[in-house]
């Protein structure tokens, strides 16, 4: 409790008493509040794990289940998707694709998605075609695209 009212008044600090530290200071080297966030990117590209033919779309921060996320988004051709699929199987166990209702994803019977770790820190990755009536893995080349996703949460619950 009295870290959280130290680090309050040494934030609202007006900068020439000299105690609040600049904002080009990152709060991690402060010691104060919550670590800065990781660049928002190609995560993939970052980790060293992105295949070819896997294209990056772009990247935001967003809200997943309550918390603060970096979400990127991954696209590749339906020709192309069964190499993906078996990539990140190996690489971040994520479940094999399953046809549910309407489309194909990474629904598991461990559960949704895979793992990819760096260091302590972990990214969730989840992929899927969208609705599509092509229920056979067969057809995988007649769907357009299929998404990964790639959540990188920058906040615990």
């Amino acid at each position: 409790m009295i870290r959280i009212i130290t680090a309050t008044l040494i934030t609202l600090l007006p900068s020439s008493v000299g105690w609040a530290a600049s904002p080009d200071t990152p709060a991690a080297d402060t010691g104060i509040g919550p670590k800065r966030a990781a660049a928002c990117g190609d995560l993939l590209l970052g980790l060293e794990h992105k295949p070819q033919r896997l294209d990056f779309l772009g990247c935001r921060v967003d809200m997943v289940y309550g918390l603060k996320a970096l979400v990127a988004d991954y696209r590749v051709e339906g020709r192309y998707a069964e190499a993906i699929e078996r990539y990140f199987a190996d690489a971040a166990n994520m479940p094999v694709l399953g046809f549910y209702c309407c489309g194909w994803d990474s629904i598991g019977a461990a559960g949704r998605d895979g793992w990819l770790q760096d260091g302590v820190t972990s990214y969730e990755i989840s992929m899927g075609s969208g609705e599509t009536l092509f229920n056979r893995r067969e057809d995988w080349p007649r769907i357009s695209w299929f998404s990964v996703t790639v959540t990188h949460y920058i906040e615990e619950p």
